[in-house]
């Protein structure tokens, strides 16, 4: 799950091998990172041993949602980053304090601002307009075309 948290724009990185960390980073960030994580598993009950263990036991599943993952880092990233909702903070603040008068809040009013919930659906438009540079729709694509949604958010399924 590391690669897709950890790519550029929801694109995992290449799987290469660039050796040992302590080559690439100084020992001060690579102790700060370390506290860091410390602190996040603390802060929100992760227990690393169960993760490990679901990793091994759900492999495929979890290839299957890093991309939804993946997605949900690029959504996170982009509007963290966005300074209208989060201002640099240029003082320590203990985690705890920080997430209570600070993240949550702030996140709340990003979300709720850039519209990104609820989903709403698009209007409908026929495959021509959707794919100007496909000719031939696949008989997937054609039954999608020909379902009648209903009102508000839908979750279809196909297995082929």
């Amino acid at each position: 799950m590391i690669r897709a948290t950890t790519g550029h724009h929801g694109l995992p990185p290449a799987a290469l091998s660039f050796g040992p960390i302590p080559k690439h980073f100084p020992e001060q960030t690579q102790a700060d990172a370390a506290d860091f994580c410390d602190a996040i598993t603390a802060f929100f009950g992760i227990d690393l041993d169960v993760l490990k263990a679901v990793e091994q036991s759900h492999k495929q599943a979890m290839q299957e949602t890093s991309w939804l993952i993946a997605g949900l880092c690029v959504l996170s990233d982009w509007l963290g980053s966005h300074t209208d909702y989060f201002n640099y903070l240029t003082e320590p603040i203990p985690l705890e304090d920080y997430w209570q008068s600070t993240a949550l809040p702030c996140a709340r009013q990003a979300v709720s601002e850039t519209g990104i919930l609820p989903a709403t659906t698009g209007k409908a438009a026929d495959f021509s307009n959707l794919f100007p540079n496909i000719d031939q729709p696949t008989r997937l694509q054609k039954l999608c075309s020909a379902i009648e949604l209903a009102e508000g958010p839908n979750f279809l399924y196909w297995k082929i």
